[in-house]
């Protein structure tokens, strides 16, 4: 019965943990979208200043997606 009662919260878990991966994965790309907004706003629309206001942020999101997809490995 421990064995049945162990296996199951594992199996719960697990199921858990990935889809916190997921989710978090989904996020990541997510973040991908403001690559695009600023390459939009300072080629189409003009807004180069507020482009270069913004940009190391933008960086710092990038490296969070780079760190996620290295950590997968």
């Amino acid at each position: 019965m421990g064995l049945g009662a162990f296996a199951a919260i594992s199996t719960q878990l697990g199921t858990t943990a990935y889809a916190m991966t997921v989710s978090a994965y989904v996020e990541a790309v997510k973040q991908v979208e403001i690559i695009f907004a600023l390459l939009i706003g300072g080629l189409v629309f003009g807004e180069g200043a507020r482009v270069r206001a913004i940009w190391p942020g933008c960086v710092v999101m990038l490296l969070g997606v780079v760190i996620l997809l290295l950590g997968k490995g």
